[in-house]
């Protein structure tokens, strides 16, 4: 009989810094419906256009929960690897699907078995709001 293992649960500590400055294994990144790859500027460039091209082959729709992941090529920027995450249409929006978009990349990052190497902290980048 195999007993359950017991896990340590890491903080997500949220950041004010651009995503090319976000020190971390796997940059969650939520991604909107109809949104196009410049979204979030310089990430289509530093992922050698994974984004562009998965979005207009719709490889990923930004469907609620839907994810996208793909190594970062640029190596300015400090993460290695980006996921995408559906968030669906940006009216839909609110503090209970972040919550749970934060849920299930914590599991996505799990399953891939990203190792992290800040054992006391995931981070992550809190998206300005849009322009206009």
């Amino acid at each position: 009989m195999m007993l359950p293992t017991e896990t340590a649960i890491s903080p997500i500590v949220c950041i004010s810094l651009t995503p090319a400055a976000v020190t971390a294994d796997i940059l969650a990144v939520p991604w909107f419906e109809g949104e196009d790859a410049s979204a979030v500027g310089g990430l289509d460039a530093a992922t050698s256009a994974e984004v562009s091209r998965a979005l207009t082959s719709q490889a990923f729709q930004a469907k609620t929960f839907e994810l996208f992941s793909t190594p970062i090529a640029d190596r300015r920027w400090q993460a290695r690897r980006v996921m995408l995450i559906g968030a669906g249409t940006r009216n839909d929006s609110g503090g209970d699907l972040i919550r749970k978009q934060a849920t299930t990349i914590g599991l996505a990052a799990r399953q891939f078995r990203f190792s992290c190497e800040d054992k006391a902290s995931s981070r992550c980048w809190r998206r300005p709001p849009p322009k206009g």
